[in-house]
């Protein structure tokens, strides 16, 4: 094993921890520094692959916010006659991949949004536009080989292979992967073959797909009537899955894609010159500058979902792509997560709301006393009885004739009076309508208490949802450790790179995506690479080992926290309805109350009248 190399000027380069190993070579971390590392090749490099090296790195200096390009050849002794490996700078960030798949980017990139995917589309394109305007051709382009880093930005590594030209000569990028090969190089021979800038524009389009819709790949569609194509072999065919349908083409998008005019027109047409028939004729696809033009345009052009606060989309789509796939799907693309509150900072922010029904209390109706009308006037005599009789029997019987003549009135002021105490004393009392009050508002106080209680200690809560789910500790863990196994990364018998694309455009993108009701929903699967994914799930799940000392997995904790919010939220809103009851409650006795009280003086007043009134009919009747 090598413990040192040399660069270029003699200088002793110790060697650190090995962290890759390629098909070219192997990569080794540099001791005592953290920016730069080593590429060991498995065999010397030979005179045509050292000048291009060379070469390389003569650009490496303008190139270095863009590319991981060789620094110094390395060399195995200090008399630097043997080349080894290159020096090279060492790029953290993710694969760009570990950014468009949904669960990949939760995990790596937890607060990206759409907008960071477009800035990041923005900055793919201007790094291929810097290494097209210093006249390097990458060639081999590979979602593997570009770094995504905190900050948007991008740097491709990898970058020996680039093909690069100098004095007529040409050195070659020899390698590819048919996933990424333009459709006019499909199936040819690359050793030797000189590329252009349109063979990159094609990989260069495919990335920006990939991060504007999240994973869904150009080439991996649902056959229109006709058999199902590979990604490789729709790439070949220029079968772009995602162009109009009026086109004829043989594939339809997936289900759970947002429609290609969810973006400007600008970049549908940038796709459609990259993806369709007439691209392969030279400088045909979008150049880099062109898709910095048109990123830049919908960068300004963004607006933040109603619904969601995860979902950003272009404002003038016609509705939020990523509401749309989730009604179809059930799936969302964006997951926006959310902080959730801690327990002293619940209790802080509903301290107020809960001293409030805390102090609450009955409402102090009061009784009120029956009226006295000491101002009550008789009621006017009856019109006396006129005629001939009556006139001789007033003069001749005057006590008679008063007698028939007030008698009636009496009698009627007489049960007026009856029927008046009657009534007073069978009407609703007043204390009996209040002590109704104090029990209605007995029961209500009952029914809050509890949740006053438990709103105050949300601890509690937690406390019981995590008892109710502590059954489910192990289903979570296997869930979680299910959920970091990547399907791109796993060794699946007769399940390729194409496939693996394929299974992504259709949202299963880790091994707990792996169901018999997922894989039989997509068209072109054969029944040797469903059984082989689903053993796949089997052989992981038999891998895993619960462990219940282990810490509570991301998953449940998140579950927890979703009902404990859901819990909180909801004795919040049957509180407030208490509140609103307590209202409803005073209301409604108060206007009972009122009219109680209107009906008991309104009687008073009726036996008031008829007292007066027979008194003065008695007075009447008792004169002379």
């Amino acid at each position: 094993m090598m413990n040192e190399v040399y660069d270029e000027s003699g200088r002793m380069l110790p060697l650190g921890d090995q962290f890759a190993s390629g098909g070219e070579g192997v990569l080794y971390r540099l001791k005592d520094t953290e920016t730069l590392c080593v590429k060991v090749y498995h065999e010397k490099p030979d005179v045509v692959q050292t000048r291009k090296l060379k070469l390389l790195r003569s650009r490496a200096e303008a190139l270095s916010k863009v590319a991981a390009l060789p620094k110094s050849l390395l060399f195995a002794d200090a008399d630097l006659s043997k080349v080894v490996g290159i020096l090279i700078p060492f790029v953290r960030g993710h694969e760009i991949h570990d950014l468009y798949g949904t669960r990949a980017r939760l995990h790596h990139f937890p607060k990206a949004s759409f907008r960071f995917m477009a800035h990041v589309a923005y900055n793919l394109a201007h790094v291929f536009d810097e290494l097209h305007c210093h006249e390097i051709v990458i060639g081999d382009i590979s979602e593997q080989n570009v770094k995504v880093l905190p900050d948007a930005t991008v740097r491709l590594i990898d970058c020996d292979s680039f093909q690069v030209a100098d004095e007529g000569t040409v050195y070659t990028s020899d390698v590819g992967t048919p996933l990424w090969t333009p459709p006019e190089l499909q199936g040819k021979n690359l050793v030797g073959l000189h590329r252009d800038v349109n063979h990159d524009l094609f990989g260069l389009a495919q990335l920006i797909f990939l991060l504007c819709f999240a994973g869904r790949h150009p080439f991996a569609g649902v056959p229109r009537g006709g058999k199902q194509l590979t990604p490789e072999a729709a790439i070949g065919e220029f079968a772009f899955a995602f162009a109009p349908k009026e086109l004829g083409l043989p594939l339809a998008p997936p289900p759970g894609c947002p429609a290609l005019t969810a973006l400007p027109g600008c970049m549908q047409e940038l796709f459609m010159r990259a993806f369709l028939k007439g691209s392969e004729a030279p400088k045909a696809r979008p150049q880099a500058a062109e898709w910095k033009e048109c990123l830049e345009e919908l960068l300004k052009n963004l607006t933040a979902c109603a619904n969601h606060s995860g979902h950003i989309f272009w404002k003038k789509a016609v509705e939020c792509p990523w509401c749309s796939v989730m009604r179809e799907t059930e799936v969302d693309l964006f997951p926006f997560r959310e902080e959730h509150t801690s327990d002293t900072s619940m209790l802080l922010k509903e301290a107020d709301f809960i001293t409030r029904l805390r102090s609450i209390r009955p409402h102090p109706f009061a009784i009120e006393p029956l009226p006295v009308f000491a101002d009550l006037a008789p009621e006017a005599l009856p019109s006396e009885p006129a005629g001939l009789w009556n006139s001789l029997q007033k003069t001749v019987a005057l006590g008679g004739w008063k007698k028939n003549w007030l008698s009636t009135a009496l009698d009627a002021n007489q049960k007026a009076l009856a029927e008046a105490e009657a009534s007073l004393q069978s009407a609703p009392s007043q204390q009996m309508l209040v002590a109704d009050y104090n029990r209605e508002f007995s029961k209500l106080h009952a029914v809050v208490l509890p949740m006053l209680r438990m709103l105050s200690r949300p601890g509690h809560v937690r406390r019981d949802i995590e008892g109710d789910l502590a059954g489910d500790r192990k289903k979570y863990q296997m869930q979680e450790f299910l959920d970091d196994l990547l399907l791109r990364d796993a060794l699946v018998s007769g399940v390729g790179l194409g496939d693996k694309t394929m299974l992504q455009s259709h949202g299963i993108e880790t091994t707990a995506d792996i169901t018999e009701a997922a894989l039989a929903k997509i068209a072109g699967l054969g029944e040797t690479q469903v059984l082989g994914l689903l053993a796949w799930r089997k052989t992981c799940e038999g891998i895993f080992k619960y462990d219940a000392s282990k810490p509570m997995s991301n998953s449940l904790r998140q579950e927890i926290e979703r009902r404990v919010q859901e819990r909180l939220e909801k004795l919040k809103e049957e509180a407030l309805a208490c509140e609103r009851k307590f209202g409803e409650l005073q209301t409604l006795f108060n206007a009972r109350l009122r009219l109680v009280q209107a009906q008991l003086a309104q009687l008073a007043r009726q036996r008031e009248q008829a007292r007066v009134n027979i008194a003065f009919l008695q007075e009447q009747l008792g004169m002379e």
